[in-house]
């Protein structure tokens, strides 16, 4: 591999690795949201969960490439993190405006 091939290699992956931490405002973000997230689009987060998902299973299976593995393993891990976060605070929030489900007296369930 030559020099340039290295250098870039070598810098996909610290990039790969400080994306990373993008990821965590995102989820802190969505954490300390007390009206259920509903900025955070589900249906853009979950296509990027997928797509990661399927970009780490091609890097591994088909091109069987190391960093691209790692970044996209990231990558991954990120995106599934805020979307089921975001999907947590949604229904933690769903459970509060609603609130608990009181029996009914003479009423069986």
């Amino acid at each position: 591999m030559s020099l340039l091939n290295q250098s870039i290699t070598f810098l996909y992956s610290i990039c790969g690795i400080g994306l990373l931490a993008v990821y965590i405002p995102q989820a802190l973000m969505i954490w300390r949201d007390q009206e259920g997230a509903r900025a955070v689009s589900l249906w853009s987060w979950g296509v990027w969960t997928f797509t990661s998902l399927v970009t780490l299973l091609y890097a591994a299976l088909v091109v069987k490439d190391l960093p691209w593995v790692g970044v996209s393993t990231g990558h991954l891990i990120g995106c599934a993190t805020v979307y089921g976060l975001t999907l947590l605070r949604r229904r933690q929030f769903e459970r509060r405006e609603v609130g608990p489900k009181l029996p009914i007296p003479g009423v069986a369930r």
